[in-house]
């Protein structure tokens, strides 16, 4: 919920408010974690879920957290707790 970076966007702006809409072509998703690891066509190879959010925190240029910091280790566990009791489609894919 906590407004980040010069876009001065949340997660929810995007993922709760606007998910089945697209974005540059792109689908958006209710971010559901369920497709980890996953092949990014913009990545060329498998990459985490740290690693996405590291890349969206980026694109609403706000300062993304480390690797392994106690903010993107609770948000991914967030996310987790979000998708309880979805199936798993690993490997996922995506543009």
């Amino acid at each position: 919920m906590q407004r980040e970076g010069q876009l001065n966007l949340a997660c929810t702006n995007c993922h709760d408010d606007n998910f089945d809409k697209r974005l540059a072509g792109s689908p958006i998703t209710q971010g559901q974690p369920t497709g980890y690891p996953i092949y990014r066509l913009e990545w060329r190879t498998l990459g985490s879920l740290e690693q996405r959010l590291r890349s969206c925190m980026t694109g609403v240029r706000a300062q993304a957290y480390g690797y392994g910091t106690p903010e993107l280790v609770a948000l991914e566990l967030y996310l987790m707790s979000r998708a309880r009791g979805m199936p798993m489609e690993t490997p996922g894919a995506r543009p």
